[in-house]
């Protein structure tokens, strides 16, 4: 019986080529193909915006895999890295995003004249970044209450 064998990313160079890929395609063409073309307006803009980022990030969280995960098993719907250092890091990035656009949101509301969509792309933000800090954060409590073993480096020259 043949199986199908998920397809996963190992190496940094190919996640480097997924977040690259990712912006390029999602990003760029087809979120500047919505602005230009379309006449979309920026909320809805931020809408398709907060949809693929948000989607990115957890199919990425998804076919991303670390050093001694194994590729065949899909990883539990919580977790976003294969380490809770990383996980609890990157939650910090987010959680420190998540407050700045809190602050340039209040900023923007009590500025007079930021335009019609200043806060609105704020408050976009610091949906997107909230949530990325949460499913972050949660991913490392979890990961760290886990028995993690990581798999001993290959060293050349060892005689299995």
């Amino acid at each position: 019986m043949n199986r199908w064998y998920p397809f996963r990313i190992t190496t940094w160079w190919g996640k480097l080529l997924y977040v690259f890929g990712f912006w390029l395609v999602f990003s760029s063409l087809i979120g500047g193909a919505l602005l230009n073309w379309t006449g979309i307006d920026d909320p809805g803009y931020q809408i398709y915006s907060l949809i693929t980022v948000l989607g990115a990030y957890l199919i990425g969280a998804r076919i991303f895999r670390g050093r001694g995960e194994n590729p065949a098993l899909p990883r539990p719907w919580w977790q976003m890295t294969a380490r809770p250092k990383l996980s609890r890091r990157l939650g910090i990035v987010f959680v420190v995003l998540t407050a700045l656009s809190v602050i340039m949101l209040v900023v923007d509301l009590l500025r007079v004249g930021p335009g019609p969509f200043a806060p609105v792309n704020d408050a976009f933000s610091v949906i997107v970044s909230g949530i990325l800090a949460y499913l972050y954060l949660n991913s490392a409590a979890r990961l760290k209450e886990a028995v993690w073993h990581v798999a001993p480096p290959i060293v050349a020259g060892d005689a299995g």
